[in-house]
């Protein structure tokens, strides 16, 4: 059996679309962007009716292999 493994990503808010948050991958350390070479995801849209009218400056996304 393998043993699951998670891996945190961390995002800051860029801007907004018609219909989605849109937020760029950044280092949790520095707080500051990555380079898109470094980047494990890199941009991340989200439905702004997951937040409402009110994005958050920032969010961490976990993945997980199970």
């Amino acid at each position: 059996m393998t043993k699951s493994k998670q891996t945190r990503v961390s995002f800051s808010y860029e801007r907004e679309t018609k219909r989605k948050y849109r937020f760029q991958e950044i280092d949790a350390s520095t707080n500051e962007l990555k380079e898109m070479a470094d980047c494990l995801i890199g941009t991340l849209y989200v439905s702004k009716s997951v937040f409402g009218n009110t994005p958050p400056d920032n969010v961490v996304i976990t993945i997980e292999t199970v």
